[in-house]
């Protein structure tokens, strides 16, 4: 199915911010209200899933899982800045706090009792988000 870079939902203008493998998502940026800045559509079928508060904490939780196959320039902005000011400080604090020791071999995690084995950082970064929602 084929989906525009904007449509007009409710008398308003939204972008294509983001697809995944099940979802699009079109976001109003100018919109600061959870309940109504993003609109989620199914990806095969076009239905409309929902256009409330649950499309915008789908749409972020799928972001935060790095669970999407595109999104928009904007919305990788602030992804970018997601990322930079929350996600990486978090990252780096469970690090420091002990929680992960570096081998020769790549890196191991407390939680998992060190008998995981994460061969690079942008590894250790994904178990992180998987296993801490963070």
């Amino acid at each position: 199915m084929k989906f525009n870079k904007q449509i007009v939902h409710r008398g308003r203008r939204f972008y294509k911010a983001m697809v995944t493998n099940e979802f699009v998502f079109y976001a109003d940026y100018q919109e600061g209200d959870d309940n109504g800045n993003v609109v989620m559509f199914d990806k095969e079928n076009g239905e409309l899933i929902s256009d409330n508060y649950f499309a915008n904490q789908e749409c972020f939780e799928l972001m935060r899982k790095f669970d999407f196959i595109s999104m928009s320039r904007t919305c990788r902005y602030n992804f970018k800045c997601w990322i930079e000011e929350e996600l990486l400080p978090n990252f780096e604090a469970w690090i420091e706090d002990g929680n992960v020791i570096k081998m020769k071999d790549g890196y191991a995690t407390q939680d998992a009792q060190y008998r995981n084995r994460l061969k690079t950082k942008k590894d250790l970064l994904k178990y992180f988000v998987k296993e801490f929602g963070e």
